[in-house]
């Protein structure tokens, strides 16, 4: 995609574990277009956060390996730390999911929110101030310019995420991450802050790669999604497609799992086993130990992402013949 805001090509995350380099993330490759949200989907341990952390080069240096070819609004990112510094928090940025840990306790929001200006743009703190308020205003933080003088402990959860909003909108990225944005917020806040991240991506043009384990949340605001497990994109396609007719066991399991109000509790689904270790990993399809479609061939040999429909792809033997 020439024009995407964010293209990645064969990413490859390894951390080194008793004497070996184990695989975290596996050769992903995606596209993510101006004013897109793409959701990536999994458990816990599927590399989601990883993928992230691997592109922003915010992994510790010592015990992990960055493979792979990432470019930033037209501009290749290498390794270099200083180049990075110059870029996060600039052409692109990051929401994470506790804002309570992600904000510094004895700085006023404002302050925090006008810090990215200070430091990219070259603003005076006064006029960064003025411009936090502003922003403060944009994400709907009510009598701004007094609370832009308090601290992160006098905001509520939901108000700390605005904050957080922000702060990572502050230079208007070409792309904003977002880490499990609603995991600590009640329903009703859930739905106010990704109403508040779809509006503002439509407003700023920019893409929105959204990482989260609920298939509900994508529903709600993404515009295609990847399904990962154990480092590796199974399933990738419009939302639309996916939820109508989702081709990899793993994509059917948790969409099944989603809870309804049409069905008692004790019928919510769940997939036997867990995610496993990365020092474990097993051969052949990694999902395979946990599904019950699995053939010898499954346990033996990786499958590849094949075109199922147009834009819709899944790496699955059974359902989708599992090579290019």
């Amino acid at each position: 995609m020439s024009d995407a805001a964010l293209s990645v090509r064969n990413l490859t995350t390894s951390f080194y574990i008793n004497g070996e380099w184990h695989p975290a993330v596996r050769n992903l490759s995606f596209d993510l277009a101006r004013d897109e949200t793409l959701a990536i989907v999994g458990e816990s341990g599927s590399g989601k956060s990883v993928t992230v952390m691997s592109i922003m080069r915010l992994l510790p240096e010592v015990g992990s390996r960055i493979e792979g070819d990432v470019v930033l609004d037209g501009k290749t990112l290498t390794a270099d730390a200083t180049e990075m510094q110059k870029l996060r928090g600039d052409r692109m940025a990051m929401i994470f999911q506790e804002p309570m840990t992600a904000l510094n306790p004895v700085l006023q929001v404002g302050f925090q929110v006008a810090e990215p200006l200070i430091q990219h743009r070259g603003m005076a703190r006064a006029e960064a101030m003025a411009e936090a308020v502003r922003l403060l205003e944009q994400v709907g933080i009510p009598s701004a310019k007094s609370r832009a003088l308090e601290y992160p402990h006098q905001f509520s959860g939901g108000m700390r995420q605005r904050v957080m909003i922000a702060m990572a909108l502050a230079c208007e990225p070409a792309v904003l991450f977002a880490d499990e944005p609603t995991t600590a917020l009640d329903v009703t806040i859930q739905a106010q802050v990704l109403g508040l991240l779809e509006d503002l991506r439509h407003q700023k043009g920019m893409g929105l790669l959204l990482i989260t384990h609920s298939m509900g949340v994508v529903a709600a605001i993404a515009d295609r999604v990847a399904v990962m497990y154990a480092g590796a994109i199974v399933e990738t396609g419009p939302v639309e497609k996916i939820f109508a007719n989702p081709i990899h066991p793993y994509t059917e399991g948790l969409l099944k799992s989603i809870p309804r109000p049409d069905r008692d509790i004790g019928e919510i689904y769940s997939i036997p086993g867990a995610v496993p270790a990365l020092d474990k990993m097993p051969a052949g399809c990694r999902f395979a130990p946990r599904c019950a479609l699995s053939t010898e061939r499954c346990k033996v040999e990786d499958p590849e992402l094949q075109m199922v429909t147009e834009g819709h792809a899944a790496a699955c033997w059974v359902r989708a013949g599992g090579t290019s």
